[in-house]
């Protein structure tokens, strides 16, 4: 191919991801005229950056179909922005937020909360340890339920910039993961689980790269029934990071692990969950 031809396919390509471009930013101002945002709205979405970070992140992966803010309260909470964006492979619609705060030079901050990217991989992190739960957990299934997610709060500080919908399977060995089970039954005990959930720490550690949340890796609940005079239902406890399931070899091991609680520690990930999931 001689240099001229070359050029001109460049050239073509820059026009068309200007074009593309500009075409997105007109569809983004007809969304913000439809929302009938305020001067003041406007500026605060302007502020927080989060059409050029969905922009910049995502490229047409995403669809920007509205925006929500809520504004500053006297000594209260900083705005709250949230732009709402539609997948365009599947259609479902998820928020990415952020609080603007304004800094001591006079610019402003607003770190982004993104629920797309959570949903994004945390369908695949599901996918990937359903497999590990069923094998330890199947023969309890009326007893037992789980969920798990990926911690991406803290991993997307890595700013990623995606040309296709985000993979676990390419990004597991950077993204955390969160795992939560949760038993009913009425009359076992916390140690009648420890060859179940040894079985699926076992299985989890075959899986090649897979990286737990160093705060919230694997947590198991055991509902005890019993409440507090506030209410409050008992649980027993445990929880295991990397370096808890790595030692692990044996289920008598998990009894160092116990501790008591409150399942309000479980219901209230689980709450937080099924939000950020949105509707399925």
């Amino acid at each position: 191919m001689n240099r001229t031809k070359w050029l001109l396919i460049c050239l073509s390509l820059l026009l068309g991801l200007v074009g593309c471009s500009a075409k997105t930013d007109r569809q983004v101002e007809k969304i913000i005229d439809k929302e009938h945002l305020t001067n003041e709205e406007k500026q605060l979405v302007k502020d927080s950056m989060l059409i050029e970070y969905v922009k910049d992140t995502y490229g047409n992966i995403v669809q920007i179909t509205g925006f929500e803010i809520i504004p500053e309260e006297p000594e209260e909470a900083p705005p709250y922005i949230t732009v709402k964006v539609k997948d365009r492979e599947k259609g479902w619609v998820a928020e990415i937020s952020c609080e603007l705060y304004s800094t001591s030079k006079g610019k402003t901050t607003c770190k982004p909360y993104d629920n797309y990217l959570f949903r994004a991989l945390s369908e695949e992190v599901q996918k990937e340890v359903e497999p590990a739960l069923k094998k330890a957990f199947g023969a309890e299934k009326g007893n037992v339920s789980y969920f798990a997610f990926a911690s991406v709060d803290n991993a997307q500080e890595k700013r990623w910039k995606f040309q296709q919908k985000p993979d676990y399977e390419k990004l597991k060995a950077e993204v955390p993961i969160s795992i939560y089970i949760h038993s009913t039954a009425k009359e076992s005990s916390i140690g009648d689980y420890s060859n179940q959930l040894f079985t699926f720490i076992q299985s989890l550690k075959k899986q090649e790269a897979i990286l737990l949340d160093s705060n919230n890796g694997i947590n198991f609940y055991k509902d005890e029934k019993l409440r507090d005079q506030y209410g409050n239902v008992y649980a027993k406890i445990i929880t295991l990071d990397q370096a808890d399931i790595k030692e692990m070899e044996s289920p008598e091991q998990l009894k160092s692990h116990v501790r008591k609680g409150y399942m309000d520690g479980y219901n209230g990930e689980k709450e937080r969950f099924e939000r950020r999931m949105g509707d399925q």
